[in-house]
């Protein structure tokens, strides 16, 4: 005569439904995770080169007001502002070094 025992069967197979269901739940959840990560690291990056690019109009208009203020007519202003005049044959110091002291001597050009 056959015993049949449905309850014994059932129980492995629970387990391994369970366990399929766990892991298909994991691996939502996970889903779900990275996506997030994904939106955030997108966000991230637009503010950043928003950044970016706030950095550099910044360094264009620095450098347009560097280049105006060394600009060749403008310094020219300042020097004739400041009471100095082109000198046609400027003289220049020289130091010598000799073997007992030390010699300064005036060149012209």
């Amino acid at each position: 005569m056959t015993i049949i025992e449905p309850n014994k069967n059932r129980t492995h197979l629970n387990f391994i439904l369970i366990a399929l269901m766990g892991m298909i739940g994991l691996s939502i959840l996970s889903g779900i995770y990275l996506y997030n990560q994904t939106v955030d690291l997108r966000h991230t990056i637009k503010n950043e080169a928003a950044m970016i690019q706030k950095t550099q109009e910044g360094m264009v208009d620095l450098r347009n007001r560097l280049y105006a203020v060394l600009d060749l007519k403008n310094l020219l202003n300042i020097a004739q502002s400041g009471g100095l005049v082109n000198d046609a044959r400027p003289s220049y110091l020289e130091v010598t070094q000799g073997p007992v002291s030390d010699d300064l001597t005036v060149r012209k050009p």
